[in-house]
Order: structure tokens, then sequence, then C-alpha cells
């Protein structure tokens, strides 16, 4: 979660330790670099965090297995699955580990529904980057994802389309639009924000077929970037 504002605030030490949580960690990542696209925005309020975020997908740059190994380079979108921590787009050398999603951000066991649902708006947010979607539509799949993932909380789209399409997508995930594969990538220190990736874990033996995979999904954002979207922190 980015917030919105010019200056990058760390939060509070009392919720630092909170966050989402991979059942069993799984290959090492390393973020190379981030880019979010023209976001849109929305607000996060509850008992430990009232704030305004940027509501996008973040287009990564990654190695698998080791930093900057160029053999193993490939890019992904990431949905965030994490409230309570940030991350700043731009250049990094994050060292992430995948595994599955398993807890809110309180700690409680997702439940089989709240899982299929953000697996549907994450690989639905996908498409929908792929084929031209609008920052709202972006914003409103990011927002439905918080929404799911944590109900206790309330999620308000920061204009009345998004929050439309916050509801719309929210209702529609796992019954119109369909469930697929997902992962979560986890920063291994917890410092940063945890993020749902569309598709099964990467595994070690599956590297090269992985990044031929999303060899197209790395042509989808460079071509968003080359028409002129704009990266915004």
């Amino acid at each position: 979660m980015s917030r919105s504002s010019n200056v990058m605030l760390a939060l509070a030490a009392g919720v630092s330790l909170l966050g989402a949580s991979p059942a069993l960690a799984g290959p090492e990542i390393f973020l190379q670099s981030g880019a979010m696209d023209n976001p849109g925005t929305a607000s996060i309020n509850g008992s430990l965090i009232n704030v305004n975020a940027y509501a996008a997908p973040i287009s990564f740059t990654a190695n698998l297995g080791g930093a900057f190994d160029a053999a193993t380079t490939y890019s992904f979108l990431g949905w965030c699955v994490d409230i309570f921590h940030e991350i700043t787009p731009g250049t990094m050398n994050l060292q992430y580990s995948s595994g599955a999603l398993v807890t809110d951000q309180g700690g409680e066991t997702l439940t089989g529904l709240q899982l299929d649902k953000i697996s549907s708006l994450v690989n639905y947010g996908d498409y929908l980057y792929g084929h031209g979607g609008d920052s709202d539509q972006m914003a409103g799949i990011q927002g439905a994802i918080w929404r799911v993932e944590n109900p206790t909380y309330t999620i308000t789209g920061g204009n009345a389309d998004i929050e439309t399409l916050i509801g719309q997508y929210a209702t529609q995930a796992a019954t119109v639009l369909p469930i697929g594969a997902m992962h979560t990538i986890f920063d291994v220190d917890g410092s940063t924000q945890a993020f749902a990736v569309a598709g099964g874990v990467p595994e070690p033996g599956a590297w090269a077929l992985l990044i031929l995979g999303f060899g197209g999904v790395g042509a989808v954002i460079r071509s968003r970037r080359h028409r002129g979207f704009s990266s915004a922190v």
C-alpha cells in the first residue's frame, strides 16, 4: 500500500507485526524495481489504521533465486494484500519469499470463500490490466481485494466510480468472475507489504517456463509505459 501523499510514512510500531502471513516459505524472489501506473485512490478505516492509499497494482521486475541474476529476470503484477505496511515504487532490492495466503491482517484464518474471491480478483485484475483497463478499474479491483480480505475495515473508493466498482467486483468475485491460481510474495523481514500474484508458486525447476510465460505480461507493462502512463508514489 502506498500512501497518497508526497511523503512515505512508516506505520506505528504497535501494528508493525501485523499483516498477511504465508503457509510455507517458497523460492526466494528479489524485487529489483516497481512502477504504479496512474493510480486511483481508496480510504482504509478501522481500529488500527485510517489512511488514504493509492489503489493499483504494482508492475515489478524481479529475479528468481538470486539478486541481479539476469538469467532469471521476469516481470509480473503484484496486488496488495497487506494494509499495514508500505512499499515505495522505483528502484529496489528487496528479498521476498513466495507462499500461500493464509490469514487476514489481524491474524484470523481466511475462509475458502475469501481466498477464492481474492484469487478471482487477482486474475481478473491481470486480465483487465492487459486489455486496457483504466485507473478506476484497477482501483476497483485493488479496493475489492482489501474489502474481501478485511471485512472489519471500511474500504471506500476515492471517487463514486471507484466505489461502485469496488462493490461490484467484490460481489462478482468467484461467482461471475472465475477463480484462478494465485500465490503470494512476502518480504522476508516483514518490513514491506505482501502481494498476491496470479499463477502458482514458482518452482526452481520451472523457472525457464515461468519467465517465458511472463513474457506477455512484461510486454504489456512496457507497452503501457510507452503509452505515457505516469508512475506515482
